[in-house]
């Protein structure tokens, strides 16, 4: 019986059959070796070998029953049986690839993740000398500071004054917004002499100290009293205004498609007189979607309570295309010249700061607070 069913099928049915019986046998040992394992170090190698053969059963499977539809019926219109096997084999195969990746997309299409084109950000916009900016980010407004921008532009006599937004919620692309507004005092530059230092590369050459001010765009919290601030009301649609404003990820536990993670947003607003302000922005957002193509994931559970087997569909985290570094901030990339006057202003505070971790105005135990 078994030789004649394996006559009428051919080496290519043969085949389907022994890779569903291999998916089966390494499936029993994803149950019974990689599901207790998966979460212990080393041996969760073993784990990930194993996982992916619950994947196999179920592709191998359907290519099975398909083989098994297509060989009768392509019997019925060619003759030679190596033919009709082979063919039977090659359409079945392509069929389950063809399903194994339309049904992801499919139910990623229906939960609203389209594919979208590549967003640029918005170009680089210029200051005039002397001129006020205000720059949006993320944040408590509670907790607002002139970073290294914000103190660059005013050292630099770039901008007269310096307004900074820090919301929690996604701000408008033209409103007034709370935040607080930074000028020099005429004694700013004395005051910043001895100050600790706004690097933690005291030792390295002036160019490795200079790009690291600008990638980390964080100073010393003490160069704030440097600086006179006033809590005004911000109106971004009257005045030159970059927005670089990301809401962290809240959904590493939701696991389900959709976005629901971060999203970053780039904004420049330029006010036109007479006309209305200029605004250009990019959107990028983050979430949830299912593995194209369609895989198996084996496990559940955590180190702590343990790994079981638990089959489900793969669903992986994700960012649309050109989502920004988290750790990188852009307003530097929204104004022009804005690297050359931070470096500037790098430059410049080497010769007033105290070099290290220790200053001579302020005895600090680290670098940074």
């Amino acid at each position: 019986m078994l030789q004649k069913l394996f006559g009428w099928m051919g080496w290519p049915g043969a085949m389907l059959v022994v890779l569903v019986a291999i998916g089966l046998l390494g499936s029993a040992g994803t149950v019974f070796i990689g599901a207790p394992f998966a979460a212990i170090p080393i041996f969760d190698l073993f784990a990930l070998l194993l996982a992916p053969f619950p994947t196999l059963v179920c592709y191998a499977g359907v290519a099975l029953l398909a083989f098994l539809v297509l060989r009768p019926t392509l019997a019925l219109l060619v003759r030679k049986c190596l033919v009709v096997q082979w063919t039977a084999w090659i359409l079945a195969v392509v069929a389950t690839a063809i399903v194994g990746i339309a049904i992801p997309r499919s139910w990623n299409a229906a939960a609203g993740l389209k594919v979208t084109a590549i967003q640029n950000r918005p170009p680089a916009i210029s200051l005039p000398r002397g001129g006020a900016i205000a720059l949006v980010e993320w944040g408590s407004p509670d907790n607002v500071r002139c970073q290294v921008l914000c103190l660059s532009l005013l050292l630099q006599g770039q901008a007269r004054e310096v307004d900074v937004v820090a919301t929690e919620h996604e701000p408008p692309p033209l409103a007034v917004l709370p935040g607080k507004r930074f000028t020099l005092k005429p004694n700013t530059r004395n005051c910043l002499e001895g100050m600790r230092d706004y690097t933690r590369l005291p030792m390295s050459k002036s160019p490795e100290r200079h790009n690291d001010f600008i990638s980390r765009d964080f100073v010393p919290v003490e160069y704030g009293e440097c600086l006179e601030s006033l809590q005004v009301p911000i109106d971004t649609a009257q005045q030159v205004t970059l927005v670089d404003w990301r809401r962290p990820d809240l959904s590493e536990d939701a696991h389900r498609p959709g976005f629901f993670g971060a999203t970053s947003l780039m904004r420049t607003v330029t006010p036109a007189a007479g006309r209305p302000s200029v605004v250009h922005e990019a959107r990028y957002r983050a979430g949830w979607r299912y593995d194209v193509p369609l895989f198996i994931s084996p496990y559940d559970g955590n180190a702590g309570s343990g790994t079981y087997f638990s089959p489900s569909i793969s669903i992986s985290y994700f960012r649309e295309q050109g989502f920004p570094d988290v750790l990188s901030r852009r307003h530097w990339h929204l104004l022009e010249n804005s690297e050359s006057i931070g470096k500037a202003t790098a430059a410049w505070l080497d010769m007033v700061v105290a070099p290290g971790t220790f200053s001579g105005r302020h005895r600090v135990v680290s670098n940074f607070p």
